[in-house]
């Protein structure tokens, strides 16, 4: 689902919402999540999933090309883990 499919599934859900609100209002819930999830806070979406923030320290790899370690400097990511239902729902489609 693209961000222009929400806002659209958003105007079909509540009729009378233009599509300057619905836009608005995706970028607003959209904008919350990206900070929280910046300021080092784990989001949670009832029926979708978690997304937390993770560290990941600086650590020594390895180039198999030359054969050289290089460092690899810390990086911060986020890891998504879906909620139960939808890997439920997913793997009866034989998705997984």
């Amino acid at each position: 689902m693209k961000r222009a499919d929400l806002i659209r599934s958003i105007q079909v859900q509540f009729k009378r919402m233009d599509e300057r609100d619905a836009m608005a209002l995706t970028d607003e819930i959209l904008g919350y999540l990206k900070k929280s999830i910046a300021e080092g806070h784990r989001v949670e979406l009832r029926g979708l999933g978690v997304f937390q923030p993770r560290l990941h320290m600086t650590k020594i790899g390895f180039n198999p090309k030359t054969c050289q370690r290089i460092a690899i400097s810390a990086r911060r990511t986020v890891k998504f883990r879906p909620s139960s239902s939808i890997v439920k729902e997913i793997s009866d489609e034989g998705i997984y």
